[in-house]
């Protein structure tokens, strides 16, 4: 049976808010998007050439690279605009799943984490390993760069946050720089934008923390709706508020940092595995445990679709910096372009 069945729409009764108008194209980026194929769904195009389930997916800056952890340690490097593009798997691979990849804010190099502990660093340029470093203890859950550059953190199951400096995309030393103690393990975490780097990190317990690295402080403590928080992302704003998305099944964008303040609350049958926040903080592209992936829209608080629906769970999602098409995966070992055109219209 074919993984992707098509087409899902979701009840407007699943979210809080019915669909508002689209965000109109001058607020988009300029960047082209990738391309899809005809096909049953011809917004969906189907990456192939891997094997082992995807796990983790990020786009480079300029959106002309995709990269892909898999269940199996390995990676792979995708051209999204290329006409059947093939792979390129980097060497060597972790010796267990990927956690989580991300491109660093100048674009020189790709970091990517395992559950064995291991971070890696490859030449964005070449695609060549230029660097290993292990956290002291524990799985690695995720990880997260400053949006300076000057900061990486790495997530562990222990509750442990591990930060490194970086130079030219690269660490300055072998050994974490400093450690932040939370009160159960790290499921999620990311930089809050600003000169000051400012860490939000999503717990296992529940719990929403922002951290101040310098001082190893937490400055906030937010309690969720319950459940592990699975999935953070950070909106820009005065001040710059987190959504996250909880294994209970609900997506909620903070108002400001007082408890019971979340300005936008949409609720889901089954757990959110990951979601995306749009280059301009605007729409927010969810993936399901039920295999499915739906959009919605800050502004007015609305679920606006669901858009395609995997057999298996969703592992990923990733919005490319053109802000109208994304891309996702399933624990069953696809990826996939998906184009939001035809949702974010009239």
């Amino acid at each position: 049976m074919a993984a992707l069945l098509g087409l899902l729409f979701v009840p407007a009764a699943l979210g809080q808010a019915e669909a508002g108008s689209p965000e109109t194209d001058g607020q988009l980026e300029n960047a082209p998007c990738p391309p899809t194929s005809p096909s049953t769904h011809p917004y969906v195009r189907r990456l192939r050439g891997q094997t082992a389930a995807c796990t983790a997916l990020a786009f480079s800056q300029d959106g002309s690279r995709l990269v892909a952890g898999h269940a199996d340690g390995s990676l792979s490097v995708w051209d999204p605009f290329a006409e059947g593009p093939e792979p390129t798997f980097l060497t060597p691979s972790h010796g267990s799943a990927v956690a989580a990849v991300a491109f660093t804010p100048n674009g020189s190099h790709l970091v990517s984490a395992s559950t064995d502990g291991s971070i890696r660093f490859w030449d964005a340029a070449t695609l060549d390993a230029a660097a290993t470093l292990i956290i002291p203890g524990g799985t690695a859950t995720g990880l997260a760069i400053s949006p300076d550059g000057g900061q990486l953190a790495v997530g562990a199951d222990t509750g442990s946050v591990f930060l490194w400096d970086l130079q030219r995309g690269l660490a300055t030393s072998t050994a974490p720089s400093s450690t932040l103690y939370a009160t159960s393990g790290i499921e999620s975490l990311t930089y809050r934008p600003g000169s000051t780097p400012l860490l939000w990190t999503g717990l296992s317990n529940g719990l929403l923390q922002l951290w101040n690295p310098p001082s190893a402080r937490a400055l906030e403590g937010l309690e969720t709706h319950g459940g592990p928080v699975a999935a953070l992302a950070v909106r820009e704003g005065d001040p710059a508020v987190p959504v996250y998305g909880s294994q209970n099944g609900s997506v909620v964008l903070w108002g400001d940092y007082t408890p019971n303040s979340g300005r936008c609350e949409w609720g889901f049958a089954t757990a959110v595995e990951d979601l995306a926040l749009g280059p301009h903080g605007e729409w927010i592209v969810v993936g399901l445990e039920d295999g499915s992936i739906n959009l919605l829209r800050v502004e007015p608080c609305a679920f606006v679709s669901g858009i395609v629906r995997f057999m298996d769970p969703i592992t990923s999602v990733a919005f490319h910096p053109c802000g109208r098409s994304i891309a996702c995966a399933s624990s069953g070992g696809y990826i996939a372009l998906v184009s939001l055109d035809g949702f974010m219209s009239p």
